[in-house]
């Protein structure tokens, strides 16, 4: 069943999504149609689109599978940048084998199948709060000690600056209006950015 909210220019489609589940889920999943799977969209993907896909309510689970997953499909940026999706693959699937994020159903080459954690996100007077901002920076330190496969000089961050300062030299042809032509001007001749990333 399509919700409502799924509109006709989504990254997904209800038949892809119910083949993936049945791909990486199997059990009951696999043996569901295309009318009974829930497909909903889940807001708040920065950078990817994020589904929810849950069996109706008459249908029984068998053993531990799940009742609804999250359907992750990588938006534009990160199909830009596959060794980023390598990495990003890698590091949420030892997190979920670890139990220190969400389990990993099964990975894809345009996305992932995860568990759904019904949460909420914080509000921005909550990120403020010196106590939630206190726990938020033990967590990352803790996850920062992991001992992980990958390169550890902190390369990511230079190579993301350097591709953004290529970058503006086309991104002037891409602005729509004479205005946002002449803001981003105003901010080259502010800063050159090639020759304030020669100096980091």
């Amino acid at each position: 069943m399509l919700n409502n909210a799924i509109i006709s220019n989504e990254k997904v489609t209800q038949s892809q999504a119910l083949e993936w589940c049945q791909q990486f889920l199997g059990g009951i999943w696999s043996t569901i149609s295309i009318d009974e799977m829930i497909l909903e969209r889940v807001p708040g993907g920065l950078s990817n689109y994020l589904y929810s896909c849950s069996l109706p309510k008459h249908i029984e689970t068998q053993n531990s599978e799940p009742r609804k997953v999250l359907l992750r499909i990588y938006g534009e940026a990160h199909r830009q940048h596959r060794a980023t999706l390598l990495i990003d693959s890698v590091v949420c699937t030892l997190l979920s084998e670890r139990k220190l994020g969400p389990r990993v159903y099964g990975i894809f080459p345009d996305g992932r199948l995860e568990e759904f954690v019904e949460a909420e996100s914080l509000l921005a007077s909550e990120i403020r709060d010196e106590n939630i901002s206190r726990q938020i920076a033990t967590v990352l330190g803790e996850l920062h000690q992991i001992d992980m496969p990958l390169v550890k000089e902190p390369i990511w961050l230079f190579n993301t600056i350097e591709r953004y300062v290529l970058e503006t030299t086309s991104t002037m042809n891409k602005l729509r209006t004479n205005e946002d032509r002449q803001i981003f001007q105003e901010i080259q001749s502010m800063c050159n950015f090639t020759q304030e990333f020669e100096q980091l």
